[in-house]
């Protein structure tokens, strides 16, 4: 799927200037723990929730990753506030190409459905399970992404309304998939945790 550009004039729009200097500008020079804490609370603070999102499908990738990595904290720490910007989020999880957003994306992403802090409309549960699958058999894709991919596709299956709503095939189609990996994967460690994930289907 190809990436959506974001560029400075659409992140400077709906933003406050001085708060969008500050938080691109920390963002550059951001790394160690205590600058994700640091970054993720001018997220909560500043209400810079849509800011943050946006620019996890920055150009740059260093840009891309910082803010997804701040929002990993943010929404750790304020799962109210993130929750009006959940549609806004899947999407930016659907049009990024970064594999360093992906693994934080996916976390989040698993935590919101196992918290039962988003139930997902049909359309998102759609949209989040076709980029999961993607995400899945992409032999580039890094190993973290692939596990948090497996749980939230194993979650999409076992939803209560998965076959009223006509979404029995994520289950169908990710048991198939599973049995795929487990003969062919990469690694030792994903076909491990793809048998794990198929017995507890």
């Amino acid at each position: 799927m190809k990436k959506e550009k974001v560029h400075e004039a659409d992140y400077l729009s709906g933003a406050n200037p001085d708060e969008t200097d500050l938080f691109v500008a920390a963002l550059s020079g951001a790394s160690g723990s205590e600058m994700k804490a640091h970054l993720g609370r001018m997220i909560v603070d500043g209400g810079l929730w849509t800011l943050a999102i946006d620019l996890a499908l920055y150009d740059d990738p260093r840009v891309a990753f910082r803010s997804a990595w701040a929002l990993e904290w943010a929404y750790e720490n304020d799962r109210k506030a993130f929750l009006p910007h959940a549609g806004q989020f899947l999407g930016s999880f659907v049009h990024s190409a970064s594999p360093s957003v992906h693994r934080h994306y996916a976390k989040i992403i698993y935590d919101m459905l196992l918290r039962d802090v988003l139930t997902p409309s049909p359309a998102q549960a759609v949209m989040i399970a076709e980029r999961s699958f993607d995400l899945l058999i992409d032999p580039a894709v890094k190993p973290a992404v692939k596990v948090w991919c497996m749980d939230m596709l194993f979650w999409l299956g076992r939803m209560p309304s998965a076959e009223s709503l006509g979404l029995s095939w994520i289950k169908e189609q990710l048991h198939e998939t599973l049995r795929l990996i487990m003969q062919n994967a990469p690694s030792k460690g994903i076909a491990t945790r793809a048998r794990k994930v198929l017995v507890r289907m």
